[in-house]
C-alpha cells in the first residue's frame, strides 16, 4: 500500500468530507452541504453519525462489502476504489479513500490503522 497526500479540508470531522470528496470526485463544499442537509433530514445530532454516513454512501451506490480483512491498512490489497473506515484499537476512528492500493489522506501514519469496514460500489 502506498500513501499520497490529499487534504482539501482541515477541520474536525474532515476525514469524512476528504474521503467522500476523493471517492466521488466532488468539491468539499458540495459534500459538506449534502451531508448537513442529510443530517437535518434524518434528525441526527451530527453529520458524523453512523446513520448519516451510511445513508449518504448507500444513496450514492456505495455499501459495506462485509470484508473479513481486519488487519492494518498498509497490508491490505485493494484494487479499484474504496472508502475505508479504520481505527487505532483505542478511541480513534478515521475514514480514508483508497484507489488502486494508494491511500489518500493527510497523514502517512494512516497506513498503521486497522480496517473496520470497507465500502465499495456494487
Amino acid at each position: 500500500m502506498k500513501f499520497n497526500y490529499y487534504n482539501p479540508v482541515d477541520e474536525k470531522g474532515g476525514c469524512i468530507f476528504r474521503s467522500f470528496s476523493k471517492y466521488f470526485d466532488k468539491d468539499y463544499n458540495s459534500i459538506k452541504e449534502e451531508m448537513l442537509d442529510l443530517q437535518k433530514k434524518l434528525n441526527c445530532e451530527s453529520y458524523t453519525d453512523d446513520l448519516v454516513i451510511e445513508t449518504y454512501l448507500n444513496d450514492h451506490g456505495v455499501f459495506d462489502i462485509n470484508s473479513t480483512y481486519k488487519g492494518q491498512i498498509k497490508n491490505l490489497q485493494n484494487e479499484g476504489k474504496s472508502i475505508i473506515l479504520c481505527y487505532n484499537k483505542k478511541d480513534f476512528y478515521h475514514m480514508v479513500t483508497v484507489i488502486d492500493n494508494t491511500v489518500f489522506d493527510k497523514h502517512e501514519e494512516t497506513l498503521d490503522l486497522y480496517v473496520l469496514k470497507i465500502y465499495k460500489r456494487r
